[in-house]
């Protein structure tokens, strides 16, 4: 951390003007962005604070004191998902704090969403006590995210203090200044939950925006959401590449939001259609993969299945390396099975692996579980665990080709935390190879 270090700063809710820090005038522009952040996340949790932007969304019917106290519990999950979530984050945080904490903490990070994706809350409160940098913020943020939206905003409110006080810290790096605005983000879209909004694209960066802006769509007046578009054209037509990435977010949701309608739902596909243009093409197909991913949740197969072909005449005509091929073409397959083309989708992961086979020499080893994983995930909505779980196996095997135990952790944890998100129970083949791997991390990192 660079500058002086004022220490972690508190927040006494009763009295919201007691404990601001004292702001010196600033030598330069971003110094002084860095202030007025750190005082508005502080003002963020004043109770009742209603500050300028779009209207507070709904607040979220408290539950009775006596149920707020016992909020933070573990969902009932089977025992083995548990297990597996715990085994993923013992092996990230196995890695040496030195001089490994940024990739040790990124990878506790991703081991705690996948439990709070499961709503294991306790133990992601507990993952969060072990993240030893910025980056616990952003999990208690999330986490008090969560508890909001469940009806729980009494537990959050301390989860967010603190969240704002990593923000704190992690905003003393003028030059990484994005990770104190992703924790701003979640911190702003808890507040919105909670009827204390604030518009926030005054303080954050535009590259953290794109959650807030389509989270705003989902509970948007038609009034405010056609201000809320002129914004955003205004990004699309200057080719500001992160305003086009929120534009594309906000449309995927409104795409949701409207899908009855289908003047309002063509509208929305229309403009995201219309934002592709001059973006890289893996982003193209990822809104329209969105967008179909809406459609089988309305269960519009046939418009589903549009947009499945059109993503996938966009691969087809660009090139990807194998190891960015696999991925795509492992959900578009899952997305075809959902679609109703099961014989499809099928032969669709099957080549999906055939072309991992043919290239996999070529393809870097840290990159391989990588590619593999979502073939495995596609595997399972296929109904297929037993290919699924080679796949598992074969991700393993080829994460060990590499011989420093970072990337090896950062693999096997992805892979456990795969099984416990779709459900695929390992075999007793796969347990054995894991235990045995687990005993193998150590040095070299």
């Amino acid at each position: 951390m660079t500058g002086q270090d004022r220490g972690p700063l508190r927040f006494d809710a009763a009295d919201p003007d007691a404990q601001l820090p004292l702001l010196t005038p600033a030598s330069t522009a971003d110094e002084h962005r860095r202030a007025m952040s750190i005082a508005i996340l502080l003002l963020f949790l004043a109770p009742q604070a209603t500050l300028a932007g779009a209207a507070p969304a709904t607040v979220p019917v408290e539950s009775p004191a006596a149920d707020q106290e016992s909020a933070l519990v573990d969902a009932e999950i089977e025992p083995w998902r548990r297990e597996l979530l715990m085994l993923a984050f013992d092996a990230v945080s196995a890695f040496p704090l030195e001089p490994h904490i940024k990739n040790r903490s990124r990878a506790q990070e991703q081991v705690a969403e996948t439990a709070l994706e499961l709503g294991q809350l306790a133990l992601v409160a507990e993952f969060a006590g072990d993240i030893a940098n910025w980056r616990r913020g952003a999990v208690e943020a999330a986490l008090a995210l969560q508890l909001i939206e469940a009806g729980y905003p009494a537990p959050a409110e301390p989860l967010l203090v603190r969240a704002a006080e990593a923000a704190a810290a992690a905003g003393e790096d003028v030059a990484q200044g994005w990770r104190r605005d992703r924790i701003l983000a979640r911190i702003a879209l808890a507040q919105s939950k909670l009827g204390r909004t604030v518009d926030p694209s005054l303080e954050i960066e535009a590259s953290e925006q794109g959650g807030l802006r389509a989270d705003r769509m989902r509970h948007a007046s038609p009034e405010q959401i056609e201000v809320e578009l002129q914004i955003l054209q205004q990004a699309v037509e200057i080719d500001d590449f992160e305003g086009t990435k929120a534009a594309i977010q906000a449309y995927v949701v409104l795409h949701d939001r409207f899908y009855d309608n289908a003047a309002q739902r063509e509208r929305f596909e229309g403009l995201n259609r219309a934002a592709w243009q001059g973006i890289p093409i893996p982003l193209a197909v990822q809104a329209e993969l969105s967008m179909a991913e809406t459609a089988v949740r309305h269960g519009d197969a046939v418009d589903a299945r549009r947009l499945i072909d059109g993503a996938m005449e966009h691969v087809a005509g660009s090139r990807w390396a194998p190891e960015h091929r696999v991925p795509v073409e492992a959900r578009l397959a899952a997305l075809n099975h959902s679609a109703g083309r099961a014989d499809e989708a099928r032969a669709q992961a099957n080549a999906a692996f055939a072309m991992f086979d043919e290239n996999a020499e070529q393809i870097i080893s840290i990159y391989r579980a990588e590619a593999l994983i979502p073939l495995a995930e596609a595997f399972m909505v296929l109904e297929t665990p037993a290919t699924a779980g080679a796949l598992y196996l074969r991700a393993l095997e080829e994460a060990w080709i590499n011989p420093n135990s970072r990337p090896r952790a950062e693999d096997f944890a992805a892979i456990c935390c795969s099984m416990a998100k779709v459900g695929h129970e390992p075999g007793e083949d796969l347990v054995e190879r894991m235990a045995t791997a687990r005993g193998e991390l150590g040095d070299p990192w």
